[in-house]
Formats: C-alpha cells, sequence, structure tokens
C-alpha cells in the first residue's frame, strides 16, 4: 500500500502504540490485530493492554491516565465501542491530545480522523472533485458518520446526512441524485446498487456479519449487473479498513515527528 510505502521512507518514531480493549467483543480485538500487525510490519512497538467488562470508570481512567503519563508512549488508542456502562466521552478525554491518534477529541485534535483521512485518501486516488458534488452519509455515528460530516461539509455542493431510520421516501431519493455515498450504518445489504446513479461513487465502512456469518458491508456489490457497472465503490472486507489501518499509524508518524 502507497502509504505504507511512504511511511517506511521517514524516521521510525522511538516510543510505542498503545491501544486499549475492555471486554472480549471479538470485532474490536480483530480491528486491534490488525492495528498491531501493520505497526509491527514497520518496527514500531505496539502494546495491547486489555481490562475486563467490569472495571469500573474511575478504575479505567486511572489506568487510561497512568498509560497515557508513559513518555515512552507515542500514541493510545481506547478501541470502541466501549461497554455500556461506560461514559465514552469521559473516557476519551482522558487521552492527550498529543497522543489522540483515532483524532476523537474533534475540534481539540492534532490530527484528521483516520476515517476522514481514508475517505480523502480514496477519492483523491480516483480523481474524485468534490466540488459541484452531491454527497450523502448513511450513518450519524461517533465513528463514522460525523467525522465524515465535518470533513466533508464545506468541500461539496451539497450535502445530507441520514440516520438509518430515516424516512424511506427520503433515503431513496437522496441516495437515487448522490454523486457520493457514504455509509458507516454497519447493516448488510442495506444499499442497493439498482437505488443509485451508474455514476455514483460509494465508500462503504460499514462492517457487519450477515445472516450466514459472512462479513459484508452496507453496500449489496452482488447485485451489481450490467446497468450498473460505472459504480465505484470499496469492498467489505478489503477496501476502507487497510487504508483506515494505514492512516491511523500515519498519524502515529505525525504525532511524534
Amino acid at each position: 500500500m502507497e502509504i505504507f510505502e511512504e511511511l517506511k521512507k521517514l524516521p521510525l518514531p522511538q516510543k510505542s502504540l498503545a491501544a486499549i480493549l475492555v471486554g472480549k467483543n471479538p470485532a474490536s480485538l480483530s480491528f486491534l490485530k490488525q492495528k498491531e500487525k501493520a505497526a509491527i510490519a514497520l518496527g514500531i512497538k505496539f502494546q495491547l493492554f486489555k481490562f475486563p467488562a467490569d472495571i469500573n470508570q474511575n478504575g479505567l481512567l486511572k489506568e487510561i491516565q497512568k498509560i497515557a503519563a508513559d513518555n515512552e508512549v507515542g500514541g493510545l488508542i481506547i478501541q470502541l465501542p466501549l461497554p455500556k456502562n461506560f461514559d465514552r466521552n469521559q473516557i476519551l478525554d482522558a487521552i492527550p491530545k498529543n497522543k489522540d491518534v483515532d483524532a476523537l477529541k474533534n475540534s481539540e485534535s492534532l490530527a484528521l480522523s483516520p476515517v476522514a483521512k481514508t475517505l480523502e485518501t480514496i477519492l483523491a486516488k480516483i480523481g474524485f472533485d468534490c466540488a459541484n458534488k452531491y454527497a450523502v452519509i448513511f450513518g450519524r455515528g461517533f465513528l463514522v458518520g460525523q467525522p465524515v460530516t465535518r470533513w466533508l461539509e464545506n468541500k461539496v455542493k451539497n450535502l445530507t446526512v441520514l440516520g438509518s431510520d430515516a424516512d424511506p421516501a427520503i433515503i431513496q431519493e437522496s441516495l437515487a441524485a448522490a454523486d457520493l455515498i457514504v455509509s458507516g450504518v454497519g447493516k448488510p445489504g442495506l444499499i442497493k446498487p439498482n437505488e443509485l446513479k451508474n455514476t455514483a461513487v460509494i465508500v462503504d465502512f460499514g462492517y457487519a456479519r450477515d445472516e450466514n456469518g459472512k462479513i459484508q458491508g452496507d453496500f449489496d456489490a452482488t447485485l451489481i449487473d450490467g446497468k450498473n457497472t460505472l459504480l465505484s465503490y470499496t469492498p467489505t472486507p478489503g477496501g476502507t479498513g487497510p487504508i483506515l489501518v494505514a492512516n491511523l499509524i500515519k498519524n502515529f508518524y505525525e504525532l511524534n515527528k
């Protein structure tokens, strides 16, 4: 991947990248393993700290503060989602902004969200010019919808943000007119090719398992036929995920220059 090739040419950060996992969510552990693999491939020291789901808010905060205070730690990831009994914002506020590689502190962050950075990377790669385009963001979530909205809102001519519970007629009308669709709902097959313009670009951050246990994105690429062969889309798995991990590692480099 081009991003990794660029990073290999840069001085290797001497500090470690630390990650915190609370509970035993298998999807979260899988995501962290991908990040660990990418970091180790570049020679970065990766530390994974696991805590039980029954640790309390104050206990977790103390552990995060201890890890964050370590001068040998140059970046800190808190894998989301956290179990429901935690105040997510308070936990994320414990990350120093100079170690926030996920850029989850919004306006305080020193780096660009890896999700927004991934969208930027993909659109640049395919030569998509946002000016005078109509974009639809499907999903208002904290991890995808919100950072993508902040990044896109001043770049496109028109922008619509839809929740998965939006009126079906509005969803249908918006998708049919969109030049760019960015989805992060996590519902397999939510978006069908015949609902879109032939020239639409779909950047799919959705990730879930279907009824057969197969990993699927929000966009159902299996339904593409001769009428919509011009559609440009990211596959799931293997589409946005690897680029997102690469951009997270890139943030780590940028915060540790």
